[in-house]
């Protein structure tokens, strides 16, 4: 949900700047957030921001945001998920019928390679400017609960940092939001030391493709 407000407050930003509105997005998550309340299971408002984004729910609600401006974001060919599988069939199929991109996670036994494919998917399609989103329950639940919803067939602590290092070389980020962490929910410092290493090597690899100034990372840690 935080990355839907995010979403609205850069497409506003690039329409003062330039007449460019198609934002695209880079999203590591475990689900799709792609809800609408006609499919949703449990009422959880967190799994519908994608879908309010697009413009499919919650109609009312969104036409008093900032910078949704009445219209749906399209989500064809300018959505990636990784890591992307605590799904049901249903919700799977949405994914694909918006057209949306995902390398998909879930296997145990065959471990997908996130990286190489990653690399690839945004070699072949042009994601910029994009919103980066980070929801940290795309790690394997191997590393213990970073929230209440941890699953199978997810990231490894390497993977995460290859990736988040990839995004800024071969995309245009313009925000990263990392959410859904839960430092009480069992194994807080485990997953906060990965978090801080995938955020750093976002951060490292912005400064090294000149797409943040290097005094305004010095002044924000100040």
């Amino acid at each position: 949900m935080a990355s839907a407000a995010v979403a609205c407050g850069l497409r506003s930003q690039l329409h003062q700047i330039a007449e460019e509105s198609d934002l695209s997005f880079i999203y590591f998550d475990a689900h799709d957030d792609l809800d609408s309340p006609d499919v949703n299971e449990n009422g959880y408002l967190d799994a519908m921001g994608l879908s309010m984004l697009r413009g499919e729910s919650w109609k009312t609600l969104m036409r008093s945001v900032p910078g949704f401006e009445d219209k749906g974001f399209n989500y064809s060919d300018r959505f990636l998920y990784c890591g992307l599988r605590d799904q049901s069939s249903v919700q799977r199929q949405r994914v694909i019928d918006a057209g949306m991109h995902s390398i998909w996670g879930g296997e145990t036994e065959n471990k997908t390679d996130f990286a190489p494919k990653l690399k690839a998917a945004l070699e072949k399609s042009s994601y910029n400017p994009a919103l980066v989103h980070l929801d940290l329950d795309v790690l394997d639940d191997s590393y213990g609960k970073v929230n209440d919803y941890p699953s199978p067939g997810g990231l490894f602590a390497d993977d995460l940092v290859e990736c988040m290092e990839l995004v800024p070389r071969l995309s245009g980020p313009r925000s990263l939001t990392v959410c859904s962490f839960d430092p009480d929910a069992g194994d807080g410092d485990k997953i906060a030391k990965i978090a801080v290493r995938a955020i750093l090597a976002f951060v490292k690899s912005l400064l090294r493709e000149r797409a943040l100034r290097r005094d305004l990372v010095a002044s924000a840690g100040r």
